[in-house]
């Protein structure tokens, strides 16, 4: 049973080769316990962490896979543009009319 819904695409042109960007499914909504965690990360001032969270609680393959997991977050917080990573977990957000990244920092 899934309990976050459908999954949702968005392409990722930087994350793809040539012509063909990187497409990722995405649950359109986390669970409350993976949304606590997140809130955690923000309350404490990491928005990077909470960033990186965000991602690997919703980014699957089109199987319902997870593309990232905790083993690959610190090479996220390294080796990712920052930039890259708030774009994509804001246009995961506001394909569900959830607050951005940037709101959720205001509180």
């Amino acid at each position: 049973q899934e309990v976050c819904g459908e999954l949702l695409r968005l392409e990722v042109p930087e994350w793809g080769e040539g012509d063909n960007p990187q497409i990722i499914y995405y649950r359109p909504k986390m669970n409350f316990l993976q949304q606590r965690i997140v809130k955690e990360f923000f309350d404490k001032g990491d928005f990077a962490g909470a960033t990186v969270q965000t991602l690997i609680f919703r980014a699957v393959d089109e199987e319902r896979k997870p593309l990232f997991s905790e083993g690959d977050k610190q090479e996220l917080l390294r080796e990712v543009d920052p930039d890259l990573l708030v774009d994509i977990c804001t246009r995961m957000m506001k394909s569900e009319d959830e607050a951005s990244i940037d709101e959720l920092v205001k509180n």
